[in-house]
C-alpha cells in the first residue's frame, strides 16, 4: 500500500496527531508497526468508545499489528469505578463486545493489564516513572481521564502507567480520545528521561451525547448513548430522540456517528425517501452526507432513520453473540447494581 494511503488511514478523522512528523517517519520506516489502544472496563461499552476501535481498524489496514488492551486494573484505580472483585466479570464483557464487532480479516491480539501489569520488571518501570513526576503535573496529566473528586494516589499513577504500557507493549503508537492528551504528553516527557522513545499518540475526538449539545456521550448520562448491544427498537428510540437540528453538524451526533462510525467501517449510508422528497438517495462519503445536509437537502428525520437502520445492521454481530452468552451480560449488568 502507497505511504499516501496509509497515511490517509491513519489520520482521517483524528482530533490530533502527536506528531505528523514522527508519524510520517514511521509510516516510511515501517512497513509493520505495533500499536494498541487502552480501554478501561467500566461501564457499558458504547459508540463513544466504538470511535477509538473504528480508528484502530482503520490502523491496522495501514500496516498495524494491533495490541486492545483491556485496562481493568485501569478501571480499578480510577476512584474504583470498576470495584477489585468486579474487574474479571466486566473485562469479559468487553472483550465479548470488542470481538464481535472486530472486523474478522484484521489481526489482533487483546490483553488485560493485569496480565503483565502486577510483574515486578513492569512494576519497576512504573516506580522509576513516578520517581520523577510531581504531584502538580500527575494532577494535570489525569484530570480528563480519570474522575479527581477528591483525588487518589491511585488517579494519579493512572496517567503513568498509561505511559508504561507503551514500552510493555513494544508500541510505536497509541490510539486515544482527545481526553488522554495530557497522558500522552506526560509520557513525552518521561519516557526519554528512562531511555524510551515516545510513541506516536492518534487523538480522536469525543462523540456528542444524544439528548443535550454540549455533553459527550456517556453512559452515566441518562438517554445520552447508545451501547453496542441495545435492541433494535432501543436503537431507533434513541436515534428519533437525539439532538439533530437541521442544516447544522455542530455537537450533532447524529452526523458525528455518520462521520466517526459508519462511514469508515460501512463506506457508504442509503437514506430511503418519498419520492415527493427526492427519493431515495446513497452517500459514498461523508463528505457528501454534511454538504446536503447542511444545505438542508437532507432532512433530519430521514437521516436519523437511516442512521438507525444501519446501526442496527452494523451490531447485529454484537447482539447475537451476546444472545449466545447470556451470562457474560447477565453478570455484567448485576455488577453495575
Amino acid at each position: 500500500m502507497k505511504f499516501e494511503k496509509r497515511w490517509e488511514l491513519v489520520t482521517r478523522n483524528t482530533e490530533e496527531i502527536i506528531t505528523p512528523k514522527e508519524l510520517e517517519e514511521l509510516l516510511r520506516k515501517k512497513k509493520k508497526f505495533n500499536f494498541y489502544l487502552g480501554i478501561a472496563p467500566t461501564g457499558p461499552f458504547h459508540l463513544g468508545h466504538l470511535i477509538n476501535l473504528v480508528k484502530c481498524m482503520d490502523i491496522a489496514k495501514a500496516g498495524g499489528d494491533c495490541t486492545l488492551l483491556i485496562a481493568d486494573f485501569h478501571a480499578y484505580l480510577d476512584d474504583m469505578k470498576t470495584p477489585w472483585e468486579l474487574m474479571k466479570i466486566r473485562s469479559d464483557y468487553w472483550e465479548m463486545c470488542i470481538k464481535s464487532i472486530w472486523d474478522k480479516a484484521l489481526p489482533v491480539e487483546i490483553v488485560r493489564g493485569s496480565s503483565y501489569q502486577r510483574k515486578p520488571e513492569y512494576m519497576e518501570k512504573v516506580l522509576k516513572a513516578i520517581a520523577l513526576v510531581t504531584v502538580t503535573r500527575a494532577k494535570r496529566a489525569a484530570r480528563e481521564i480519570t474522575r479527581m473528586e477528591t483525588p487518589k494516589v491511585s488517579e494519579l499513577v493512572y496517567p503513568v502507567m498509561m505511559d508504561m504500557d507503551v514500552i510493555a507493549l513494544n508500541a510505536d503508537l497509541e490510539v486515544g480520545g482527545i481526553d488522554q492528551r495530557g497522558a500522552f504528553m506526560l509520557g513525552r516527557e518521561v519516557l526519554p528521561e528512562l531511555g524510551y522513545t515516545p510513541e506516536v499518540d492518534v487523538c480522536m475526538p469525543l462523540i456528542p451525547g444524544l439528548r443535550e449539545p454540549g455533553t459527550k456521550m456517556s453512559s452515566s448520562i441518562p438517554g445520552s448513548c447508545i451501547t453496542v448491544h441495545d435492541d433494535p427498537e432501543d436503537i431507533k428510540n434513541k436515534i428519533e430522540m437525539a439532538y439533530c437540528p437541521a442544516g447544522d453538524t455542530k455537537d450533532n451526533p447524529i452526523t458525528s456517528i455518520c462521520k466517526f462510525i459508519l462511514f469508515p467501517r460501512c463506506g457508504k449510508l442509503r437514506v430511503k425517501r418519498e419520492k415527493k422528497y427526492g427519493g431515495d438517495i446513497t452517500f459514498e462519503s461523508y463528505k457528501g452526507l454534511k454538504e446536503a445536509f447542511i444545505e438542508e437537502r437532507l432532512h433530519p428525520a430521514d437521516l436519523k432513520r437511516a442512521v438507525a437502520d444501519k446501526l442496527i445492521e452494523m451490531l447485529e454481530p454484537v447482539r447475537k453473540k451476546v444472545k449466545s452468552r447470556p451470562e457474560v451480560l447477565r453478570k455484567f449488568k448485576k455488577s453495575l447494581d
